[in-house]
């Protein structure tokens, strides 16, 4: 039973002081909350911006009561999960939804195949104006065959 108060946008704005630059190796982020969020001082904008600056993927696995069939049908995810999402989407990971622990172990295990299938593609810029700006960017793969997860963009520091 949840109880107490949670920081989400806070929790999520601290994440480029977790990640350690020195580690090699791919690197994740997992957060797993109900994306209820009653107690930070930044707006989900403002740790976004934080998030995005973080070259690692966040994997959100958000708990919903909704029952599996409820979820599937709906497109809306409901503001929470929402929030979830654009943390997943804009640094590259992804949301799985869960409610039991069994779909908690499958989304556990699909992050898991996701981080060992992932290609890392680099990618330079044709103007070397460094303001400092966020550059939006868009890869997508010529057949319809593969799903494509990326980062939404960087920012132009030098």
């Amino acid at each position: 039973e949840a109880y107490g108060q949670t920081a989400l946008n806070d929790a999520v704005a601290a994440i480029p002081k977790l990640v350690d630059e020195s580690t090699s190796g791919r690197k994740a982020i997992v957060l797993i909350t109900d994306g209820v969020d009653n107690a930070s001082k930044l707006t989900t904008e403002q740790s976004v911006v934080t998030a995005r600056k973080v070259e690692v993927p966040i994997f959100t696995v958000g708990f919903s009561t909704l029952p599996w069939e409820d979820r599937k049908r709906s497109k809306n995810l409901g503001f929470n999960m929402a929030v979830l999402q654009l943390f997943a989407d804009e640094t590259g990971g992804a949301l799985f939804v869960v409610q039991d622990p069994d779909e908690m172990k499958e989304a556990v295990a699909r992050i898991s195949t996701e981080l060992r299938h992932q290609y890392l593609i680099g990618y330079s810029p044709g103007v070397q104006n460094w303001d400092g700006s966020f550059r939006s960017i868009q890869l997508q793969a010529r057949s319809g065959r593969y799903v494509v997860r990326t980062r939404k963009g960087y920012y132009a520091n030098p």
